[in-house]
Parts: structure tokens; sequence; C-alpha cells
């Protein structure tokens, strides 16, 4: 092979290395459908060499065109003089996996005369994609199933002495990191809390699970009486499991006390402010805290309180409602909050959800949503 005066090889000669120094099987089939070509990689799997043999047999099971493997495939497609499409294909030849890619051979006057086909073993490829889609199913399963035991770990809506619950929740993705529960306390006094972990999928409800399970702890035990108190203890729990400071979450969480309607609350994060909602006017009750994380171990928490009476209604929500944009870019926010719930005595969560969906029209919710309520009898 000489080198032209520009110190580039000849094409003819170049394409036909190339093609010899291919890994991938290669053969060129004329407009007769013989086979003219094919190159180092293709001779070794054959018994024999195919150059000048026909590429289509009437008899499958002749012994014309014999892999080492199996018989070796036909050619891949009847081609008319002005057939210019390529064809793809994935085929199996004995324990061998091939994508096989079979492309036209056209002449300067765009005449069709052959075409050229290669054949890339992708076996090792397609074990791996199979491991993929095997895996991914587990992970499918697991998620659902993990989905059913979160769901299931929702408090009951009815049956409190004193006050009446509802919420709805919403994940973003099939495994929320936002949860609430309802605690019974002791005949007087009922918990109930709204958490927000950082996060989504299944770490994220492994974490309200472990919120879940350590908040009923720390209430049985009767000791604990303020909301502060179960903040700081939860923080130094949640910090003994030693985790990355990304890892945190937010809660933000009420006790009732049904004797006197005395709700004190406690703040460990939450960006949302709890909404009062009363006959005679809705407001947002303020309140400040630090997240629950291993980062501000030894900080306190600060009690709120208010005094409620029969009627009024007090809200928790995470921040996935009042955030959300819509295509335009703009935000739900507090003020649509407020109004979808003014001037209405029931069915607040159904009415703000209503405000809600009206607003989110067809954009895609991109954070989990929950909402809960407790309204004084």
């Amino acid at each position: 092979m000489e080198p032209t005066k520009d110190g580039l090889y000849k094409f003819d000669e170049m394409n036909f290395y190339v093609l010899e120094s291919m890994d991938d099987l290669v053969r060129v089939i004329d407009s007769n459908k013989n086979i003219i070509y094919a190159n180092r990689s293709m001779l070794k799997k054959m018994k024999f060499d195919p150059v000048g043999k026909p590429c289509k047999c009437k008899d499958r099971n002749t012994t014309e065109l014999i892999f080492k493997e199996g018989f070796f495939p036909l050619c891949l497609v009847e081609r008319e003089k002005n057939n210019y499409t390529t064809i793809f294909r994935e085929i199996t030849i004995g324990n061998k996996i091939y994508s096989v890619k079979s492309s036209p051979i056209i002449k300067e006057n765009k005449e069709v005369v052959g075409s050229v086909e290669v054949f890339r073993d992708i076996t090792e490829e397609s074990k791996a994609k199979f491991k993929i889609l095997k895996a991914n199913k587990k992970m499918r399963e697991d998620i659902t199933f993990a989905k059913n035991i979160q769901s299931k770990s929702l408090p009951a809506k009815e049956g409190y002495v004193g006050v009446d619950f509802d919420y709805i929740y919403i994940p973003s993705e099939q495994l929320s990191g936002d949860f609430f529960d309802i605690i019974e306390i002791d005949d007087n006094r009922i918990g109930f809390y709204i958490a927000d972990v950082a996060g989504h999928g299944v770490t994220a409800s492994i974490l309200t699970m472990f919120i879940r399970q350590s908040m009923r702890n720390l209430n049985e035990r009767g000791k604990l009486i303020k909301p502060s108190m179960i903040l700081a203890k939860l923080r130094d729990i949640f910090s003994d499991l030693n985790l990355e400071d990304n890892e945190y979450f937010t809660l933000l969480y009420g006790l009732y006390n049904r004797k006197t309607k005395v709700l004190t609350y406690a703040n460990g994060g939450s960006t949302t402010r709890p909404l009062h909602i009363r006959k005679d006017k809705v407001e947002f009750l303020n309140s400040k805290g630090l997240p629950i994380s291993g980062i501000f171990a030894g900080i306190k928490y600060e009690d709120y309180e208010i005094k409620l009476k029969s009627g009024d209604v007090v809200l928790l929500y995470t921040d996935g409602i009042i955030e959300f944009k819509s295509l335009n870019g703009e935000q739900y926010g507090e003020n649509r909050l407020i109004e979808s719930v003014r001037g209405n005595e029931a069915d607040f969560i159904d009415k703000i959800m209503e405000s809600f969906g009206s607003f989110v029209k067809n954009a895609t919710v991109s954070d989990d949503i929950a909402l809960l309520s407790m309204e004084v009898k």
C-alpha cells in the first residue's frame, strides 16, 4: 500500500485494511445476492470461505453458509435497485447475539448495486441489559412494597375525641419524603405533626418510618410533655445515626389539650407556617426553629401557644404546594392557600386541592404534597 504525493493512502486500499482490522464481522453482497467480500473476522467464524457463494439460499438447511456456531443468516434484506434504506436487526447465531446493520451500496448515478452487512457481537451487552432489567424489576417491586407500607402507616382520619382530622397525601414519586401522624397520648392530649425529609425515594421513605416510630416512642414515655422537648430529643436520636450532613428533615409538631383547648406547638425547621382558620379570619401562626439535623446538636426549640375555639381549624402542610410553579413560572404561594379557604366553613382540604388543581393545569408536580388539618369540635 503506497502513499500518494500528499502522504495519504489510496482510499480503496485503506478501506480494505480498515475492514480487515475490524472485530465486527463484515460481508459485502452484490446485486445478484452473491457474497463478494468477507473480512478476516468473518472468515474466522466460517467453516469455509463464503466469497463467491450465494447469500440467499432456497433451502435453509443447505450447508453452503455454515457458521461455526450455527447457520449463518441469509441476506438481511431483499434490496430493489433504488432501496436506500439502512436496515437494523438483532439476531441469535448459536449462543451469540449479534446486532446487524445492512447498508446499501450506492453508485454515483444513485443505483443500488449491493449491500454491506456488519455483524457486531453484543452477547455480553445483552446479558448486562437483561441483568439491569431484572434488577430494575426487583427495585420496582421493592418500591411498590415500601409504598404500600408507607401508605398503610398513615393515621386514621376518624375516631378522635374532641377533634376531627383530615388530610391529603400526594407523593411526587412512588415514595414520598413527606409524612404526618396523629398520636393519642392520654385522655386529654393528642399530638400531631407533619414532616418533610430532604430528598425523595427509598432513603426518604425509610426516614419517614424512623420519624414515625421515634415520635410514637417519645410520646409513650409520658415524660417529655412539651413539643420543644420532643423535638430536641428527636434531634438527639437522629444524630446518633451518624448520617451525612445532607440527611435531615423538618418537622412541625402540635400538642392539643382537649380539656383546655390550648394548642402548643414547636417548629423543627419547617418553612411553612401553620394556618389558623376561624369563621371571622384566616391567619398564619408564626414560629421558628432549625431543622432536625446532627449539625444542630445542643440547640433549643421554642414552644408557642394558641387558645382555640370550637369550629377552629389548624392546617399543617409541606412546602410542595405553596412552592409549586405553573408553566409560566408563577408560584402557587401562601396567598392562594389563604384565599382557597376564606369564607368556607368545611371541607377545607378539598377546597385547597380544588384551587390547586385549577392552578396546576398541565404542569408536572415535582415535589411531594401533604396537608393535615385538625378541627376543634
